[in-house]
Protein backbone atom coordinates (compact mmCIF):
# COMPACT_ATOMS: atom_id res chain seq x y z
CA UNK A 1 0.00 0.00 0.00
CA UNK A 2 2.84 2.42 0.83
CA UNK A 3 4.48 1.64 -2.53
CA UNK A 4 1.23 2.43 -4.38
CA UNK A 5 0.78 5.70 -2.46
CA UNK A 6 4.35 6.73 -3.22
CA UNK A 7 3.90 5.88 -6.90
CA UNK A 8 0.73 8.00 -7.10
CA UNK A 9 2.55 10.92 -5.47
CA UNK A 10 5.38 10.69 -7.99
CA UNK A 11 2.92 10.53 -10.89
CA UNK A 12 1.06 13.59 -9.58
CA UNK A 13 4.29 15.56 -9.25
CA UNK A 14 5.18 14.57 -12.79
CA UNK A 15 1.88 15.96 -14.03
CA UNK A 16 0.08 12.65 -14.41
CA UNK A 17 -3.10 13.01 -12.34
CA UNK A 18 -5.27 9.92 -11.70
CA UNK A 19 -8.25 9.61 -14.03
CA UNK A 20 -11.43 11.23 -12.75
CA UNK A 21 -14.50 9.04 -12.20
CA UNK A 22 -16.90 8.48 -15.07
CA UNK A 23 -20.25 10.08 -14.18
CA UNK A 24 -21.97 7.18 -15.92
CA UNK A 25 -20.86 5.09 -12.94
CA UNK A 26 -22.42 7.44 -10.39
CA UNK A 27 -25.73 6.09 -9.13
CA UNK A 28 -27.91 9.20 -9.23
CA UNK A 29 -30.92 7.14 -8.12
CA UNK A 30 -29.18 6.45 -4.83
CA UNK A 31 -27.69 9.86 -4.20
CA UNK A 32 -27.93 12.92 -1.94
CA UNK A 33 -29.43 16.14 -3.33
CA UNK A 34 -30.08 19.64 -2.00
CA UNK A 35 -33.43 20.40 -3.67
CA UNK A 36 -34.93 23.88 -3.57
CA UNK A 37 -38.31 22.45 -2.52
CA UNK A 38 -36.85 21.19 0.77
CA UNK A 39 -35.70 24.67 1.77
CA UNK A 40 -38.09 27.23 0.25
CA UNK A 41 -37.38 29.90 2.85
CA UNK A 42 -33.62 29.95 2.27
CA UNK A 43 -31.82 31.78 -0.51
CA UNK A 44 -29.69 28.65 -0.96
CA UNK A 45 -30.91 25.07 -0.64
CA UNK A 46 -29.13 23.41 2.30
CA UNK A 47 -31.42 20.59 3.44
CA UNK A 48 -30.03 17.23 2.21
CA UNK A 49 -32.36 14.66 0.69
CA UNK A 50 -31.10 11.10 0.19
CA UNK A 51 -32.93 9.18 -2.53
CA UNK A 52 -33.04 5.41 -2.55
CA UNK A 53 -34.12 3.65 -5.73
CA UNK A 54 -34.91 7.11 -7.10
CA UNK A 55 -37.31 8.23 -4.35
CA UNK A 56 -37.35 9.99 -0.98
CA UNK A 57 -40.12 10.25 1.60
CA UNK A 58 -39.66 12.79 4.41
CA UNK A 59 -40.05 11.32 7.88
CA UNK A 60 -42.35 12.81 10.49
CA UNK A 61 -40.61 15.16 12.91
CA UNK A 62 -37.72 15.94 10.54
CA UNK A 63 -37.03 19.11 8.48
CA UNK A 64 -38.24 17.22 5.39
CA UNK A 65 -41.54 16.02 6.86
CA UNK A 66 -44.23 15.81 4.17
CA UNK A 67 -41.78 16.03 1.28
CA UNK A 68 -41.76 13.52 -1.56
CA UNK A 69 -38.80 13.81 -3.96
CA UNK A 70 -38.25 11.70 -7.07
CA UNK A 71 -35.58 11.33 -9.73
CA UNK A 72 -37.42 11.20 -13.05
CA UNK A 73 -34.59 10.93 -15.58
CA UNK A 74 -30.81 10.98 -15.84
CA UNK A 75 -29.26 11.97 -19.16
CA UNK A 76 -25.68 12.48 -20.24
CA UNK A 77 -23.85 14.64 -22.73
CA UNK A 78 -20.69 16.68 -23.20
CA UNK A 79 -21.46 20.30 -22.24
CA UNK A 80 -17.85 21.51 -22.07
CA UNK A 81 -16.28 20.11 -25.23
CA UNK A 82 -13.66 18.13 -23.30
CA UNK A 83 -14.90 14.75 -24.51
CA UNK A 84 -16.32 13.81 -21.12
CA UNK A 85 -20.01 13.68 -20.33
CA UNK A 86 -21.78 15.79 -17.76
CA UNK A 87 -24.94 14.41 -16.10
CA UNK A 88 -28.33 16.13 -16.11
CA UNK A 89 -30.79 14.90 -13.49
CA UNK A 90 -34.48 15.71 -13.82
CA UNK A 91 -36.44 15.64 -10.53
CA UNK A 92 -39.94 16.18 -9.19
CA UNK A 93 -40.94 17.27 -5.69
CA UNK A 94 -44.19 17.47 -3.73
CA UNK A 95 -44.27 19.29 -0.39
CA UNK A 96 -47.56 17.93 0.88
CA UNK A 97 -50.02 20.00 -1.15
CA UNK A 98 -51.18 19.96 -4.75
CA UNK A 99 -48.00 21.52 -6.14
CA UNK A 100 -45.66 19.39 -8.23
CA UNK A 101 -42.32 21.20 -8.48
CA UNK A 102 -39.65 20.06 -10.91
CA UNK A 103 -35.96 20.98 -10.94
CA UNK A 104 -32.92 20.02 -13.01
CA UNK A 105 -29.43 19.39 -11.60
CA UNK A 106 -26.29 19.48 -13.78
CA UNK A 107 -23.26 17.60 -12.48
CA UNK A 108 -19.64 17.49 -13.55
CA UNK A 109 -16.47 16.25 -11.89
CA UNK A 110 -14.33 18.28 -9.51
CA UNK A 111 -11.48 16.90 -7.43
CA UNK A 112 -12.44 13.43 -8.57
CA UNK A 113 -16.02 13.66 -7.28
CA UNK A 114 -19.44 14.54 -8.74
CA UNK A 115 -20.00 18.28 -8.31
CA UNK A 116 -23.14 20.35 -8.85
CA UNK A 117 -22.42 22.85 -11.64
CA UNK A 118 -25.85 24.41 -11.90
CA UNK A 119 -29.62 24.09 -11.60
CA UNK A 120 -32.47 24.51 -14.03
CA UNK A 121 -35.31 25.89 -11.95
CA UNK A 122 -38.68 24.52 -12.93
CA UNK A 123 -42.19 25.29 -11.79
CA UNK A 124 -45.52 23.80 -10.80
CA UNK A 125 -47.02 21.93 -13.76
CA UNK A 126 -48.37 24.42 -16.33
CA UNK A 127 -46.78 27.26 -14.38
CA UNK A 128 -43.27 27.12 -15.79
CA UNK A 129 -42.43 23.45 -15.36
CA UNK A 130 -39.72 21.79 -17.44
CA UNK A 131 -41.23 19.04 -19.56
CA UNK A 132 -37.97 17.74 -21.05
CA UNK A 133 -34.25 18.39 -21.39
CA UNK A 134 -31.67 17.14 -23.89
CA UNK A 135 -28.03 17.75 -24.78
CA UNK A 136 -27.45 18.93 -28.36
CA UNK A 137 -24.26 20.34 -29.92
CA UNK A 138 -22.66 21.06 -26.57
CA UNK A 139 -25.70 22.86 -25.15
CA UNK A 140 -28.51 21.89 -22.80
CA UNK A 141 -31.88 22.35 -24.50
CA UNK A 142 -34.75 22.91 -22.10
CA UNK A 143 -38.45 22.91 -23.00
CA UNK A 144 -40.66 24.72 -20.51
CA UNK A 145 -44.46 24.94 -20.49
CA UNK A 146 -46.54 27.86 -19.27
CA UNK A 147 -49.52 30.12 -19.74
CA UNK A 148 -50.23 33.83 -19.68
CA UNK A 149 -51.86 33.80 -16.22
CA UNK A 150 -49.24 31.76 -14.36
CA UNK A 151 -51.83 29.19 -13.27
CA UNK A 152 -50.79 25.62 -12.53
CA UNK A 153 -53.18 24.23 -15.14
CA UNK A 154 -53.81 25.13 -18.77
CA UNK A 155 -50.67 24.96 -20.94
CA UNK A 156 -50.75 27.67 -23.61
CA UNK A 157 -47.16 27.81 -24.82
CA UNK A 158 -43.80 26.02 -24.83
CA UNK A 159 -40.52 27.90 -24.41
CA UNK A 160 -37.38 26.41 -25.94
CA UNK A 161 -34.36 27.53 -23.91
CA UNK A 162 -30.63 27.05 -24.48
CA UNK A 163 -28.25 26.68 -21.53
CA UNK A 164 -24.45 26.46 -21.63
CA UNK A 165 -21.65 25.78 -19.17
CA UNK A 166 -19.34 28.77 -19.07
CA UNK A 167 -16.36 28.87 -16.74
CA UNK A 168 -17.84 26.01 -14.76
CA UNK A 169 -21.23 27.68 -14.33
CA UNK A 170 -24.56 26.98 -16.02
CA UNK A 171 -25.99 30.04 -17.78
CA UNK A 172 -28.90 30.64 -20.12
CA UNK A 173 -27.73 31.63 -23.60
CA UNK A 174 -29.94 34.02 -25.51
CA UNK A 175 -33.69 34.46 -25.39
CA UNK A 176 -36.13 31.57 -25.23
CA UNK A 177 -38.04 30.75 -28.42
CA UNK A 178 -41.78 30.47 -27.71
CA UNK A 179 -44.24 28.25 -29.56
CA UNK A 180 -47.90 28.82 -28.78
CA UNK A 181 -50.25 25.86 -28.64
CA UNK A 182 -53.64 26.23 -30.24
CA UNK A 183 -56.97 25.12 -28.85
CA UNK A 184 -56.71 21.83 -30.72
CA UNK A 185 -59.74 22.64 -32.89
CA UNK A 186 -57.61 22.72 -36.01
CA UNK A 187 -55.87 19.43 -35.31
CA UNK A 188 -56.18 16.73 -37.96
CA UNK A 189 -57.75 13.51 -36.66
CA UNK A 190 -55.90 10.21 -36.97
CA UNK A 191 -58.42 7.51 -37.89
CA UNK A 192 -57.94 3.80 -38.26
CA UNK A 193 -59.63 1.84 -41.04
CA UNK A 194 -62.37 -0.55 -39.91
CA UNK A 195 -60.86 -3.56 -38.17
CA UNK A 196 -57.38 -1.99 -38.08
CA UNK A 197 -55.38 -0.86 -35.03
CA UNK A 198 -52.76 1.19 -36.90
CA UNK A 199 -52.45 3.94 -39.47
CA UNK A 200 -49.76 5.92 -41.27
CA UNK A 201 -50.05 9.67 -41.80
CA UNK A 202 -47.74 11.52 -44.17
CA UNK A 203 -46.95 15.19 -44.50
CA UNK A 204 -44.35 17.93 -44.70
CA UNK A 205 -43.69 20.80 -42.32
CA UNK A 206 -41.19 23.53 -41.54
CA UNK A 207 -42.81 24.10 -38.14
CA UNK A 208 -45.33 21.86 -36.38
CA UNK A 209 -48.27 19.82 -37.67
CA UNK A 210 -50.94 18.90 -35.10
CA UNK A 211 -52.94 15.69 -34.95
CA UNK A 212 -55.43 14.25 -32.48
CA UNK A 213 -56.62 10.73 -31.67
CA UNK A 214 -58.76 9.25 -28.94
CA UNK A 215 -57.64 6.37 -26.72
CA UNK A 216 -58.58 4.63 -23.48
CA UNK A 217 -56.61 4.39 -20.25
CA UNK A 218 -54.43 1.29 -20.16
CA UNK A 219 -54.18 0.89 -23.92
CA UNK A 220 -50.72 0.69 -25.47
CA UNK A 221 -49.86 3.42 -27.96
CA UNK A 222 -46.88 3.10 -30.30
CA UNK A 223 -45.57 5.87 -32.55
CA UNK A 224 -42.62 5.89 -34.91
CA UNK A 225 -41.65 8.64 -37.31
CA UNK A 226 -39.36 8.50 -40.33
CA UNK A 227 -38.10 11.26 -42.59
CA UNK A 228 -35.69 11.11 -45.56
CA UNK A 229 -33.47 13.83 -44.05
CA UNK A 230 -33.80 12.60 -40.46
CA UNK A 231 -35.19 15.97 -39.43
CA UNK A 232 -38.61 15.16 -37.95
CA UNK A 233 -39.69 14.34 -34.41
CA UNK A 234 -42.97 14.18 -32.54
CA UNK A 235 -44.41 15.05 -29.15
CA UNK A 236 -47.52 13.74 -27.39
CA UNK A 237 -49.66 15.54 -24.81
CA UNK A 238 -52.95 14.91 -23.08
CA UNK A 239 -54.32 17.97 -21.29
CA UNK A 240 -51.24 19.44 -19.54
CA UNK A 241 -49.31 16.17 -19.34
CA UNK A 242 -46.41 15.53 -21.73
CA UNK A 243 -46.26 11.86 -22.67
CA UNK A 244 -43.35 12.11 -25.14
CA UNK A 245 -41.07 15.01 -26.03
CA UNK A 246 -38.99 15.37 -29.22
CA UNK A 247 -39.12 11.64 -29.86
CA UNK A 248 -38.71 9.59 -33.03
CA UNK A 249 -40.03 6.38 -31.49
CA UNK A 250 -42.21 5.81 -28.41
CA UNK A 251 -44.37 3.05 -26.97
CA UNK A 252 -46.14 2.82 -23.65
CA UNK A 253 -49.28 2.23 -21.63
CA UNK A 254 -51.51 5.28 -21.65
CA UNK A 255 -52.01 6.99 -18.27
CA UNK A 256 -55.53 8.27 -18.99
CA UNK A 257 -58.37 8.10 -21.46
CA UNK A 258 -59.20 11.01 -23.73
CA UNK A 259 -57.95 12.88 -26.76
CA UNK A 260 -54.19 12.76 -27.26
CA UNK A 261 -52.62 15.61 -29.22
CA UNK A 262 -49.62 14.72 -31.38
CA UNK A 263 -47.34 17.36 -32.92
CA UNK A 264 -44.91 16.52 -35.68
CA UNK A 265 -41.99 18.94 -35.55
CA UNK A 266 -39.26 19.87 -37.99
CA UNK A 267 -35.93 19.82 -36.18
CA UNK A 268 -34.29 21.71 -39.05
CA UNK A 269 -35.50 23.03 -42.39
CA UNK A 270 -38.44 21.49 -44.21
CA UNK A 271 -39.23 17.95 -43.09
CA UNK A 272 -41.09 15.31 -45.07
CA UNK A 273 -42.34 12.60 -42.75
CA UNK A 274 -44.34 9.43 -42.31
CA UNK A 275 -45.84 8.86 -38.85
CA UNK A 276 -46.81 5.29 -37.96
CA UNK A 277 -49.38 5.12 -35.15
CA UNK A 278 -50.92 2.08 -33.47
CA UNK A 279 -53.18 1.58 -30.44
CA UNK A 280 -53.88 -1.84 -28.95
Amino acid sequence: MLEITAWLSVMALAGFAPAVPDLHRTDFRNFTYLPSCADFESAEAKVPVRVEAGRFYGKEGTPTEGIFFEVREVLYGDLTGDGKDEAVVSTLCNTGGTGQFDEGFVYGVRDGKPALLGRVQGGDRASGSVRCMRVENGALRVERVGNDTGAAVGVEWIDNETWRLRNGRLEEAGKAVRRRLGTGEGARPIRFAKGKTSAVVKGATSGADEYVLGAREGQTMTLKISSPAGNAAFEIMIDDYTVACRSTEWSGELPAGGNYRVWVLSTRGAAEYALDVSIR
